[in-house]
């Protein structure tokens, strides 16, 4: 029983030793902890540049659809109509003057 709580004891020590402080190998750690963070960002950029140069992500795809029209047809021809007819009024009462008698006769 006492091996058992000894080991225990061991393996607690050495897990207590790693808390320490230890410049040189907390920075150490840091330093590395940062090369492999940089080396992964890296990878991963490339990767990424790699799908999209081969266009299997971020790519657009275009919809082609017919515009709506904003007006309606019916109202449109409604009003050129009216216009039309107006026109041909304008331009009879241009061609024939109206005769009109003076009222101060």
């Amino acid at each position: 029983m006492n091996k058992i709580f000894l080991k225990i004891k061991n393996q607690l020590k050495i897990f207590n030793d790693f808390f320490k402080i230890n410049p040189h190998r907390q920075w150490s750690f840091l330093l590395s902890m940062f090369f492999v963070l940089v080396s992964i960002v890296i990878l991963f950029s490339l990767y990424l540049l790699y799908e999209i140069k081969n266009e299997k992500i971020f790519q657009i795809k275009i919809v082609k659809h017919e515009k709506g029209t904003l007006l309606k047809d019916d109202l449109l021809e409604k009003i050129t109509d009216l216009y039309k007819v107006k026109a041909e009024k304008e331009e009879e009462i241009n061609k024939n003057q109206p005769i009109y008698s003076d009222p101060s006769f």
